[in-house]
């Protein structure tokens, strides 16, 4: 579920293995004829790259499900900065090897919440959020997605999740609950069927839009007129001009931004 180091992180941390040694021994399993790294692969790369011929190990025992839940909690201890991509995939197979592990009825959610320190209601979505594309993904490690819309979107198929994808960079569409509520609606999911279905509520909400303003403009206007009507030196406009021809003409002024009601 993690990223291997970067050029530069590696280098820094053979520059600190070189200064001050390997202050962890590596953790590895026996396998039949080999030992699997079970938590130090950059570490053991490092060394590699120094030139040593061996690596300080503590040998262990482990089943897949120990395996998979002392290398989510070694990188957890380990790595300074973790991507939210790489906590979902990491909860993922936790959770996941809890369940294997566990007896029937045991509630993994809850026990790994404990001890991660975190609600089970956080910890729920990251796990749902194991399941999006890697384009969505990026966007959850830039914060340009949350944590609840990920879990939605992450209840798409792969196929959808892409031409959803798609259709926000290509249509600039927001994402929000909303419109994912929205996209959930279109059977099936087409970029074409997204495209129609925001356009037709863009103008539905120009319409609505149009219709408030309108209703205020009147509004404003007839407040304006009784104005007029009540000011001696203003209702001689009001003589002066047919009341309709009036209301139309502040309507008009109003409309070009000539006057402020």
């Amino acid at each position: 579920p993690f990223t291997e180091y970067t050029e530069k992180q590696l280098e820094i941390l053979m520059m600190d293995i070189k200064k001050r040694g390997l202050d962890n021994a590596i953790i590895v399993r026996p396998k039949k004829d080999y030992y699997e790294i079970v938590a130090g692969h950059n570490r053991y790369e490092a060394i590699k790259r120094l030139g040593w011929t061996t690596i300080p190990a503590i040998i262990k025992d482990l089943t897949d499900e120990e395996t998979a839940i002392g290398l989510v909690q070694s990188n957890f201890m380990q790595r300074q900065h973790i991507k939210e991509s790489e906590k979902a995939r990491a909860y993922k197979l936790k959770v996941d090897a809890t369940k294997h592990q566990g007896k029937k009825g045991t509630d993994s959610l809850k026990i790994i919440a404990v001890e991660e320190k975190i609600s089970e209601r956080t910890l729920s979505r990251y796990v749902a959020c194991a399941k999006l594309i890697d384009e969505f993904m990026n966007l959850l490690d830039n914060k340009k997605l949350s944590l609840a819309n990920g879990e939605i979107l992450a209840k798409f198929s792969d196929i959808e999740q892409l031409i959803i994808f798609n259709s926000i960079v290509n249509f600039d569409i927001k994402i929000t609950s909303k419109n994912l509520q929205l996209i959930k609606t279109i059977n099936p999911i087409t970029e074409d069927a997204i495209k129609e279905c925001f356009t037709s509520e863009d103008e539905d909400n120009e319409e609505e839009l149009e219709k408030t303003n309108s209703k205020k403009t009147k509004k404003t206007v007839d407040d304006l007129m009784n104005e007029i009507a009540n000011n001696e030196e203003l209702s001689i406009l009001e003589k002066q001009l047919d009341t309709v021809i009036l209301k139309e003409l502040l309507e008009l002024l109003h409309s070009k931004k000539m006057i402020k009601l």
